[in-house]
């Protein structure tokens, strides 16, 4: 048999009426990886929106009776549910392709199952046109991310806390600020495009659907709310924004994204969980509810030693950025970016 047989046939799946059928199966492969943590409600978000389409490798033992070309016919990607890898292409812009959810069920690991993805998935139509990044790479994924070619362009610092460690905490008083907060689901016209619109201004990238989905919600049991803190001036870069979402009961709540200022970065942070629980603690003080707290912060080494100084704040890792063009992943941003949306949406 030559080596090209031994390589399963990679289906490709458009969109959310391919993907979300599958999301059972995108759990049960998570479970043995770095991303063991993700459940259906945390898999839904992401394969919700339109702008991603998966690459993903049957298992195996289940049988692939096709052999050994590469197909990404997608007329027969449903017969066998259970993965043994998958790789999500996500359209930030028109010009640049972001990837992420580079996973390889860990009895799979070795056989270039991860390389063979992100070749297929690597294959466009503007090839030339294009740039590829990869808003957080894994310490697993780093080597064979180098030897496609990707460099490294920045650093992701994941953090989390309880909400009463959070709560508990202080930070400098800020003159002349105004802060209102809204559930995401009760956000005005008004205030939807000022999160779009600050979002493009940080990233670069213009998304407005995933940021629509990010508000109405994407599971039933999904939430979000938002936060704007600004000084009393016509100036828009003194307006800082953050959403914070949780994606099922019990759940985390994840900060981001999150745009502005800095010193703005830890009033949001409290003024987001005051928000959201609000209606959880009884007594409306959430300072001893039990829960955690996640953000992913994008550069900013600054911020991070400063949320560090929070009494029980804890890094779970530390991660680079690539990018196929050796520019940072938001080259057309205006600096602002503090906590990324997702690993995959950037």
């Amino acid at each position: 048999m030559s080596s090209e047989r031994e390589l399963p046939t990679i289906h490709r799946l458009n969109g959310p009426s391919e993907l979300l059928p599958l999301v059972s199966s995108f759990v049960d492969l998570s479970a043995g990886t770095e991303f063991q943590s993700y459940k259906e409600s945390q898999w839904r978000f992401l394969l919700s929106g339109e702008d991603i389409t998966g690459y993903v490798i049957h298992s195996h033992n289940e049988g692939d009776e096709k052999g050994g070309s590469n197909d990404d016919d997608n007329d027969d990607a449903g017969v066998n549910p259970k993965l043994d890898g998958c790789v999500l292409k996500v359209h930030l812009d028109d010009t640049t392709i972001g990837f992420g959810m580079v996973l390889v069920r860990p009895s799979t690991r070795g056989r270039g199952l991860a390389k063979a993805l992100l070749n297929k998935a690597f294959e466009t139509v503007n090839k030339n046109e294009e740039r590829h990044v990869l808003a957080v790479c894994s310490a697993l994924g780093q080597p064979v991310y180098r030897k496609l070619g990707f460099d490294d362009v920045g650093t992701v610092t994941m953090l989390t806390c309880s909400v009463s460690d959070i709560m508990q905490s202080s930070w400098e008083n800020l003159n002349n600020e105004h802060l209102a907060t809204t559930d995401g689901k009760d956000c005005t016209s008004e205030q939807i495009n000022t999160l779009i619109n600050h979002d493009a201004a940080a990233t670069g990238i213009r998304r407005k659907e995933r940021m629509d989905l990010l508000l109405r919600g994407y599971a039933n049991q999904s939430r979000s709310t938002v936060a704007f803190l600004s000084s009393h001036t016509n100036d828009d870069d003194s307006v800082s924004t953050g959403i914070a979402r949780q994606d099922c009961i019990g759940g985390p709540l994840i900060i981001g994204p999150m745009r502005g200022r800095e010193e703005h970065f830890i009033p949001l942070l409290h003024a987001l969980i005051e928000k959201h629980f609000e209606n959880d603690s009884g007594s409306g003080d959430v300072s001893g509810m039990d829960g955690s707290v996640m953000m992913m912060i994008t550069g900013h080494p600054k911020l991070v030693r400063e949320l560090m100084e929070i009494k029980g704040m804890s890094k779970l890792w530390e991660c680079p950025a690539m990018t196929s063009d050796g520019e940072p992943i938001y080259q057309n941003g205006d600096g602002s970016y503090l906590a990324m949306m997702h690993p995959t949406l950037g």
